[in-house]
């Protein structure tokens, strides 16, 4: 939701549905939940992150570039491919 309200340029809507998605994640364990939920990782959560952000051309992206690439590390996982294209594709 939050990456459609960015889309549609509503701004205020996209960075509520960002918060409560965030919101709700915190109390998930994306490693024991339904699969629907294990769908949704941290990498999943940055990169909703770095779309929002980058597609309402907010300067929280810059904090949240940095701390996803903190959360990569020196191993790129399979997922933290996606990751970084949605980071080029929010930078750009």
């Amino acid at each position: 939701m939050a990456e459609e309200a960015a889309n549609a340029d509503d701004g205020t809507g996209a960075l509520r549905a960002l918060e409560r998605a965030r919101f709700a994640y915190d109390f998930a364990d994306h490693n024991a939940e339904q699969s629907w939920v294990r769908f949704v990782t941290p990498y999943r959560m940055d990169s909703l992150a770095l779309s929002v952000y980058g597609q309402l051309g907010r300067q929280e992206l810059a904090e949240t570039a940095d701390h996803v690439v903190e959360r990569l590390g020196g191993k790129l996982p399979d997922s933290g491919v996606v990751v970084l294209g949605d980071l080029a594709a929010a930078l750009l």
